[in-house]
């Protein structure tokens, strides 16, 4: 039976894209959560054909005299509180944007609380036991609305991890580890500091003066925002293979069982393919279906050619594009120069725990 057209594609290429937007925010002074984002939305004009209900499961708020014949119908079917955002019926709870505009989502909205003692307990329990899995409960245990962190893009999920840091952690200062970049440092380390004269021998420097090892109370945030243009027809030789998103759930999955595998080096560069293929629903051992999980879709991966996996390249490269990057200026205290450090991201030591 011949395959459907890439339905996910065209759910991607349906939904309202926006301007990339770059910016950069300090964590010493603003909050990561950008003001603009999450706006009130102003109710219709009344007309005389009932506005139609935006996508989603949220209940929205449309005029009542163009829905209902009375007041009393009117209260009748108002909202509950319960539909209500979590943010509106918990102060615990904040509102929160994500990079991706919740493009790949069926929600339009999230609420987010800052960490307590149980949720790093089990960040704790993650850094300790090198276990991802711990690290992505933890913070799904901080949502509202019924999301679970495993179904967010890895860009959004770490996204949360720095609002939490900045939300949670106020005065725990970071240590930033990198390398002086400075040129004449990086010369006077392999070929000697000049000495005190023309004809003097070079001064030997140590390696070790390169390496910067300081607590830094004040980073940068970089936040870049999905601009996903209509892909309709952009990738003609994957028509027949739905497309998708990596996710939490994908990577907590490939850090579960890909190291049990023989050959890991085969199985890490399938899995970065096969976590863009949307799961089909395969027969389970008890007679029903379940999606398909991260090995099955490698054997699909497997089945592509080069220039079909050409053009996954670059489908992968347009949907991750976005995110949020920290950085941060620290001074060696050897030569005294200037370095731009970005700070890498390493989802299970992320967040400070106590020990």
């Amino acid at each position: 039976m011949p395959q459907q057209p890439n339905s996910r594609q065209a759910q991607i290429a349906s939904r309202a894209g926006s301007k990339r937007v770059i910016q950069s925010v300090s964590t010493e002074h603003h909050q990561l959560n950008r003001p603009g984002q999450q706006q009130t939305p102003q109710p219709p004009k009344a007309s005389s054909t009932p506005p139609a209900r935006p996508p989603g499961p949220r209940v929205n708020a449309l005029p009542l005299d163009d829905i209902y014949d009375s007041p009393h119908q009117a209260a009748q079917q108002a909202p509950q509180p319960e539909n209500k955002p979590q943010a509106e019926r918990s102060s615990q709870y904040q509102t929160v944007g994500l990079p991706s505009g919740f493009r790949f989502y069926a929600f339009s909205e999230l609420s987010i609380r800052p960490l307590k003692g149980m949720d790093q307990a089990k960040l704790h329990q993650a850094a300790t036991q090198n276990s991802i899995r711990h690290t992505v409960e933890a913070i799904s245990a901080t949502l509202s609305d019924g999301v679970s962190a495993l179904d967010l893009t890895p860009q959004d999920f770490y996204y949360l991890m720095y609002w939490q840091r900045t939300m949670s952690f106020l005065k725990t200062p970071m240590i930033v580890k990198a390398s002086c970049t400075d040129p004449t440092h990086n010369e006077h380390v392999i070929m000697g500091k000049p000495g005190p004269t023309e004809d003097s021998p070079r001064i030997p420097v140590d390696e070790k003066t390169l390496e910067l090892s300081i607590h830094v109370d004040k980073t940068t945030l970089t936040v870049t925002n999905l601009d996903l243009e209509d892909q309709e027809g952009k990738y003609p030789l994957l028509d027949d293979v739905e497309l998708h998103v990596e996710t939490m759930r994908d990577i907590v999955f490939a850090a579960e069982n890909l190291v049990e595998l023989a050959d890991l080096a085969e199985a890490e560069w399938l899995a970065g393919y096969a976590a863009f293929l949307f799961p089909l629903q395969v027969q389970d051992s008890d007679g029903g279906s379940r999606p398909e999980n991260l090995l099955e879709r490698m054997e699909r991966v497997k089945e592509l050619s080069p220039d079909q996996l050409a053009e996954l390249d670059e489908y992968i490269r347009e949907v991750t594009s976005y995110g949020v990057s920290e950085s941060t200026t620290i001074k060696c205290p050897e030569c005294g120069a200037s370095n731009e450090v970005v700070i890498p991201f390493d989802a299970r030591t992320f967040l400070p725990h106590r020990k």
